[in-house]
């Protein structure tokens, strides 16, 4: 009974920790996209550029700021309270380590962008390693608790109180030092309030051993490899864009790039985070699991497809709407990247395909492939230019990168190359079809911004469940029921 009532409670509190988790994902979407918006309007658009470089920096440091020990005290079910200081300690040295070579890559950094404003902005950035140093192992022992209420509202106030500080201070012309400081202040703040709350319930002892915890810092260091190479491969463009055409160029793909991932990043997470524990369940039926990510990736194709051919039509009003006067050499930048986000949609399911067959290498090997590949697109597409770079992105995921999927799926679930394709093809061609009336429709509306997306839109979204009603009738009724399940 005991068992029963102890189960019946996880489940609670896995159902709040998803719950909260989407509001929090929901909530801070909402605020950066706002924030982007507004800071657009007031900032030029090379200081975004400039702190994509010092982002690319931070987020690369970020891999190694708590040795990867975070998860490890997730991972770790049984753990004692003196290996638990041992790691809050070793979190604090790694955070101060990692302050330190932030510091003393200032100097490289505006060598290798050519931009000696770099340097002065990752000196200012550098203490946030101190201050996060301290708030991550209670956020992990928040996670490893399913306190995920607490992780939310940190994460919520956190983001609105950076958005309120880079308004602030760009209102008075600071230009990108208010995206450093609504960066490092969102950073802090989380910090400080999940450090608060769980110092109620567990506080670190003055005791570190080392060797106690070999088994965890091993454990750490997979992670950090795994992250790391992760992050390069998500950032190698902007990397070398940076390098080798400038802060101006990088600002004019980073934020039309930001607004093209976001409902990718929101959308997938949710599914993802279903998907690999259901995936995991079945891992060694190879029906059940080829059923699985097909259905997954026929969902995937039915939310993402519509959507990026609607956000092609609708380029020229909604960067000029949302971005403002001085961005339209990012127009055509993200009708290219646009359907990027199409590709990067339908590949994301993929890991948690892997994980469940417990194929991590293949994941690590597909991931050393994306960055060498997208490493040399950009340096070839460098020379014609910023959108030289967006076509070879693109061109690289279509040809090169996708492609590997169908043999992956194959390899680790024996799901075959043509049920993949009939899985996506349904919504690719009702798609078409509703792109190509949009853009007739287009070209009778009128030029006013708001107009034009709320016409456009409305259009999309009417044209395409028609399709769908009489096309794909069956299929739209499976959904619902699966979705209210």
């Amino acid at each position: 009974m005991h068992s029963t009532n102890n189960t019946e409670a996880t489940k609670a509190k896995a159902f709040g920790g998803i719950k909260w988790t989407s509001l929090s994902t929901i909530t801070t979407s909402i605020i950066q996209l706002a924030q982007m918006s507004l800071l657009a309007h007031l900032l030029h658009p090379e200081d975004f550029g400039l702190m994509a470089m010092t982002i690319v920096i931070l987020g690369f440091a970020h891999c190694f700021a708590d040795m990867g020990l975070s998860n490890a005290i997730i991972f770790k079910q049984e753990i004692s309270g003196k290996a638990l200081s041992s790691l809050y300690w070793a979190t604090i040295i790694s955070g101060i380590v990692v302050f330190l070579v932030v510091l003393g890559s200032a100097y490289p950094a505006s060598v290798f962008f050519n931009e000696p404003r770099i340097g002065a902005l990752l000196r200012w950035s550098a203490p946030v390693f101190l201050i996060i140093s301290f708030g991550q192992p209670f956020q992990a022992l928040l996670q490893k608790e399913l306190r995920f209420k607490v992780i939310a509202l940190a994460e919520i106030i956190g983001a609105a109180s950076g958005f309120t500080l880079a308004l602030v201070l760009a209102v008075n012309h600071v230009g990108v030092y208010a995206l450093i400081a609504g960066h490092v202040s969102q950073a802090v703040i989380r910090s400080i309030l999940v450090a608060f709350f769980e110092a109620k319930y567990w506080r670190p002892s003055l005791y570190i051993n080392l060797q106690e915890i070999k088994e965890l810092l091993i454990f750490g260091a997979y992670q950090m490899g795994e992250r790391s190479l992760n992050f390069l491969k998500t950032n190698v463009d902007k990397l070398l864009m940076g390098r080798l055409l400038g802060a101006g160029s990088l600002g004019f793909y980073t934020v039309p790039f930001q607004l093209m991932v976001r409902p990718v990043l929101l959308l997938n997470s949710i599914v993802t985070r279903v998907a690999f524990p259901l995936l995991s369940r079945v891992q060694n039926d190879d029906e059940k699991t080829g059923r699985g990510y097909l259905e997954m990736i026929e969902l995937v194709s039915f939310y993402s497809m519509p959507l990026y051919m609607g956000l092609f039509v609708s380029a020229e009003p909604l960067i000029s709407l949302y971005l403002g006067p001085g961005w339209e050499p990012s127009i055509p930048v993200f009708k290219v990247i646009v359907f990027l986000g199409i590709f990067i949609a339908l590949g994301n399911p993929i890991g948690s395909l892997v994980l469940a067959r417990g194929r991590a290498d293949m994941g690590f090997w597909l991931n050393v492939y994306a960055f060498v590949l997208n490493a040399l697109a950009v340096i070839i597409g460098s020379y014609w230019g910023l959108l030289g770079v967006c076509w070879a992105i693109l061109l690289c995921m279509i040809f090169l990168l996708f492609p590997v999927n169908f043999w992956i799926t194959k390899r680790v679930a024996n799901i075959q190359p043509i049920k993949l394709m009939m899985a996506i093809l349904p919504s690719l061609i009702l798609s078409l079809i509703m792109l190509s009336a949009l853009l007739v429709i287009r070209l009778y509306l009128p030029q006013q911004s708001l107009i034009r997306i709320t016409m456009l839109t409305l259009s999309g979204t009417g044209i395409y469940t028609l399709l769908n009603v009489i096309f794909r009738k069956k299929y739209i009724k499976k959904t619902i029921q699966v979705l209210r399940s």
